[in-house]
């Protein structure tokens, strides 16, 4: 999509060595995840017969962020034995152009859909471009052996997103 704003320079294309690309966005692009894929390959030099040749894809991630607060969440709630301390983490990245002012999860863990533990993070700010770790803990001495489900609701000022995970 971004193909047309990709220029290569002349030299070096038809023998080894560096080839130089040069890329001219436009002043707008729209928000989100864009590639603009760049391909090599190298010219067979047998002519005659069966002849092999390398050829290379290389993607170039360019993103743009959303206007406004937005996140992009991943969570970890890594397998634990009953008498030892489960651990929560939730990654949490700004995609957006505004500082979050506030943001925390309070993460429930349920069995059987019965809520078992209630549990907060620690709030923190969040600016645009920057990736936290959202880190909580939990005593298992209360808990039965078994499959057991997290729920995460993260809050980001006004906002708010819900992740699940099993462990």
């Amino acid at each position: 999509e971004l193909e047309q704003y990709v220029t290569l320079s002349k030299e070096n294309v038809e023998r080894e060595g560096t080839v130089i690309l040069k890329i001219n966005l436009p002043e707008k692009l729209e928000s989100g995840f864009h590639v603009i894929n760049v391909e090599g390959s190298e010219v067979a030099k047998n002519k005659e017969g069966i002849a092999a040749s390398a050829s290379i894809t290389v993607p170039i991630k360019i993103f743009v962020p959303y206007d406004g607060k937005y996140i992009e969440a991943t969570f970890e709630v890594p397998d634990v034995n009953v008498n030892k301390e489960g651990k929560v983490m939730i990654h949490v990245r700004n995609i957006g152009t505004k500082s979050i002012k506030e943001l925390y999860a309070k993460v429930s863990i349920l069995n059987n859909e019965n809520e078992r533990k209630k549990i907060e993070t620690a709030k923190t700010i969040l600016l645009p471009e920057e990736t936290r770790t959202l880190k909580t803990t939990f005593t298992t001495h209360d808990l039965e052996q078994g499959t057991y489900k997290a729920v995460a609701h993260i809050y980001f000022d006004e906002q708010q997103e819900t992740l699940e995970r099993e462990f």
